[in-house]
């Protein structure tokens, strides 16, 4: 949870968004995708729940296909050249 507080506080300090719904106004790759999969971990761990660790992987996939990659095609639209190069700079799961 601390991981979600520090990436609100984050997104807000530098004036965009974290709405999905909303364009964003600065790029950036997003510390949304391991905070999720961490959230998600620290539920299965809390809850004893073998079966959802053991999902784990398949949860990372789908944050992977269905978050990152949609962000990252979107960013690459309205940011250009400059996304691009930053891209290669950056890890992707920050």
């Amino acid at each position: 949870m601390a991981l979600a507080v520090w990436f609100v506080r984050t997104m807000s300090g530098v004036n965009t968004t974290i709405s999905i719904d909303k364009p964003v106004s600065r790029m950036g790759r997003s510390a949304t995708a391991a905070n999720l999969a961490m959230i998600y971990a620290g539920i299965a761990v809390l809850r004893n729940a073998l079966w959802a660790i053991l999902l784990l992987p398949l949860v990372v996939y789908v944050i992977q296909r269905e978050v990152i990659e949609r962000e990252e095609r979107y960013l690459e639209c309205t940011f250009g050249e400059e996304y691009l190069a930053y891209k290669t700079r950056v890890r992707r799961w920050v």
